[in-house]
């Protein structure tokens, strides 16, 4: 029997015992298997959560689709900004007292009967205020303008009035139409069943 041949006898009785051994190897290590399992499990979660190609162009397109929102939000922003100086700007060097006389008649010649008129406080909610009226974004509008030679800062006024819902409507409309005043609240006391006149109390810029 040659060299070769009596190697291959050899190999071929150790295999099954190495088999063997393995196993009870195996099976004698339960250590040595639960970590094995541990590990395989960890491998398989892994796998199960890794982010594919496809999901990170998604979150690409998104995260894109979100700045192109504000970009334009920032560009309405700034547009806004420079619609309200334009706005506040208009009352540069008005007489208030002529105003408010226009703004009186506009709003009775609408059907709506004034019950008090005057010039509004504005402050932090103390009993002698209005509370918060004129945005903080108006203000900061207006402290632009007021180096401008000849402008006077609007004057925040306040008219009590009975009306109906449809004479209210109209009347802020050509209130709008005539820039006469800007609106920034309106306000109505709590409606009595009884009739279509409520109380309202209307915060205007003039």
């Amino acid at each position: 029997m040659t060299t070769t041949q009596n190697r291959s006898t050899f190999v071929t009785l150790l295999l099954p015992a190495v088999v063997v051994l393995v196993g009870y190897s195996w099976f004698w290590n339960p250590s040595l298997n639960k970590t094995l399992q541990a590990q395989q499990t960890k491998l398989n979660k892994a796998k199960a959560s890794a982010v594919t190609k496809a999901q990170i162009a998604e979150q690409q397109s998104k995260l894109k689709s979100l700045r192109t929102e504000i970009e334009q939000s920032q560009r309405g922003l700034v547009e806004l900004k420079s619609q309200l100086e334009q706005q506040v700007g208009r009352w540069g060097g008005r007489d208030a007292t002529d105003t408010v006389e226009k703004l009186m008649e506009l709003l009775r010649s609408r059907q709506l009967h004034i019950d008090d008129a005057g010039l509004a406080t504005e402050g932090g909610g103390s009993k002698a205020s209005d509370g918060q009226i004129v945005p903080a974004m108006l203000k900061e509008a207006v402290d632009r303008q007021k180096s401008k030679a000849g402008f006077r800062p609007p004057v925040l006024y306040r008219v009590r009035f009975a009306a109906k819902y449809a004479n209210v409507a109209d009347a802020l409309k050509s209130l709008s139409d005539a820039k006469l005043a800007l609106p920034l609240r309106l306000d109505m006391d709590e409606a009595d069943p009884d009739t279509e006149w409520r109380m309202w109390t209307l915060f205007v810029w003039i």
